[in-house]
């Protein structure tokens, strides 16, 4: 099952034309489908052993839905863990129905390395959570097929492929501590230069909006200068 497909999302209806469902396709096949916590590209999935980081993972989810600080930030050197703590952590999210989407940047991937695609891949997660985000999404390619170029304006991506679908799962969200998990966030900068500030400022903008169902952003990297430096801007 696709991150942010939980077992108590909305069921989608058929869509009304082959046009719509020629559009989600062009969706799918443009996202990075690999940056999904659960894909393929990732197995064997990195994760906590039972018993391990026991206290971290509780404390995570202690946070969410308590904490008044949205962007949770976990930090740490590379190879101590950080990508399997987000792995478990997006899966127990899931089965409680409080993970909207994940997307786990990797320097060695062409599609994850960068932030071209991460936007358009949030969008086809959300549009898996109900026919009212899914139409909104359509709507939006329909109109502009450009917003699925990552050469696209990301302002405008964020507005109309991920702002506009979680504004439609907004009424059935109100009660939830919605959560996006990120990973490796620091490896976002193998083709441009300064990357990560653009990032971080985008998915900010999923937290000050009022009318957006994201309760928590859980963004996990190594702490580097640049990121830090993004997220205390």
């Amino acid at each position: 099952m696709p991150s942010g497909a939980s077992d108590n999302r909305l069921s989608a209806p058929p869509h009304s034309n082959d046009n719509d469902n020629a559009l989600w396709h062009d969706l799918a096949h443009e996202c990075a489908l690999g940056a999904i916590y659960d894909s393929n590209e990732r197995y064997p999935h990195p994760q906590c052993l039972p018993g391990t980081r026991a206290r971290l993972l509780s404390t995570l989810r202690q946070r969410v839905g308590q904490d008044d600080r949205r962007i949770i930030w976990l930090r740490g050197a590379s190879g101590c863990g950080k990508s399997a703590v987000a792995h478990t952590f997006a899966e127990q999210l899931r089965a409680e129905g409080l993970l909207a989407a994940t997307f786990f940047f990797s320097r060695g991937h062409a599609r994850r390395n960068n932030v071209s695609r991460f936007l358009i891949t949030v969008a086809y997660q959300l549009g898996l959570h109900g026919a009212d985000a899914r139409e909104a999404i359509v709507r939006a390619i329909a109109e502009d097929p450009a917003l699925l170029s990552t050469e696209k304006s990301r302002q405008e991506q964020l507005e109309k492929l991920v702002l506009a679908p979680l504004q439609r799962l907004a009424p059935h969200w109100k009660d939830k501590s919605m959560c996006l998990v990120l990973d490796d966030v620091d490896e976002a900068e193998t083709t441009e230069t300064g990357q990560i500030a653009p990032l971080v400022s985008l998915i900010a903008q999923l937290i000050r909006d009022p009318s957006v169902p994201i309760a928590h952003i859980i963004l996990a990297s190594r702490a580097t200068p640049e990121v830090e430096a993004a997220l205390t801007h």
